[in-house]
């Protein structure tokens, strides 16, 4: 089995799990991260070799978001104040909306 992420802007390395030996025909596959899209390849072996691999693209469930970064007041007039901030670094889905 191979899983790599394919949201990030740099290509990244696919992480390779094996399992000599087994028959079993099932697998968790853990610590992934939430609100990601993974393109998931799983092959078979033998004695004779590698079968073609089949491909799944997967994304994990959505889970609360990281707070917001580097909250800024911008402008603060008599009755007003204008805020900005920076999004979650780990969004862990789409967000959807902010609360004040």
């Amino acid at each position: 089995i191979s899983y790599e992420r394919l949201d990030l802007s740099v290509p990244v390395t696919p992480t390779y799990m094996r399992f000599g030996g087994s028959v079993s025909t099932s697998v968790t596959l853990k610590k992934l991260t939430a609100g990601t899209r993974y393109m998931i390849r799983l092959w078979a072996t033998d004695g004779g070799g590698i079968s073609q691999p089949i491909e799944k693209t997967v994304k994990t469930k959505d889970d609360i978001p990281c707070p917001p970064r580097f909250l800024r007041i911008t402008r603060d007039i008599e009755n007003a104040v204008e805020l900005n901030w920076l999004p979650p670094v780990n969004p862990n889905g789409v967000n959807t909306s902010y609360e004040i």
